[in-house]
């Protein structure tokens, strides 16, 4: 017997569910924005889909179709499942129905499709221009530098992912963050030979985040 996927399970376990509980919180459950509930995301935001009329146009927002903004809370959720490719697919076809580039949240969704392929460790040209999208729309912020600099680093090129994890750096210091782009350089400059700077960088990054190299190590990073 074919074994479901966990998003398959998800959905499976939400049908269980009365009808009229369903009805009633699946617009919450869809936006929930708690990673740990992201198989109910994925099976709310599924459940929303199949219905007619989340299919149409809109009259404003960044998004020209109603089903787009489904698709991207869905694709996030997918995210966290690292269910990358499904992931992708979302953000491709909610992009393709259409975005309103002028509203500033556009930028955001780029972002989002750049880190999903990042985290992937494919497509990785593809993440590249995804954070170049985002930051010509305005999104020039920490984790656009962050995941294109991982694109970066992951496609083997070492200067591209260092420059990415300094403008990661500089953005950090209004969030007093700072340990993603600190781990990204140590790794970008052990590949360019500055192993001293490089292990210090990532020392500096484990001292103030303990899981830093665990979370980079989820998608198969290490040093």
């Amino acid at each position: 017997m074919r074994e479901l996927s966990r998003a398959a399970l998800a959905v499976v376990a939400f049908l269980a569910v009365p009808t009229a509980c369903q009805a009633a919180s699946l617009d919450d459950q869809c936006e929930d924005p708690d990673d740990s509930h992201a198989q109910q995301i994925v099976a709310a935001c599924t459940a929303l889909l199949a219905q007619p009329e989340n299919n149409g146009p809109t009259a404003s927002g960044m998004f020209e179709n109603l089903a787009s903004a489904l698709l991207d809370n869905r694709a996030q959720a997918y995210i966290t499942l690292r269910e990358y490719e499904l992931a992708v697919k979302d953000l491709d076809q909610a992009i393709g129905y259409g975005l309103r580039e002028t509203d500033p949240a556009s930028a955001d969704i780029f972002q989002i499709r750049c880190m999903a392929r990042a985290q992937w460790g494919r497509q990785l040209d593809q993440a590249i221009a995804d954070c170049d999208k985002a930051e010509a729309l305005g999104n020039n912020g920490l984790m656009t530098y962050i995941w294109r600099a991982l694109a970066k680093y992951r496609a083997g090129q070492w200067q591209g992912a260092l420059d990415d994890s300094n403008k990661a750096d500089a953005a950090a210091l209004a969030d007093n963050r700072g340990p993603e782009a600190w781990f990204l350089r140590g790794l970008a400059e052990k590949r360019l030979g500055q192993t001293a700077q490089g292990n210090a960088d990532i020392a500096r990054a484990e001292e103030r985040a303990s899981d830093v190299a665990a979370y980079f190590a989820g998608f198969g990073v290490e040093p």
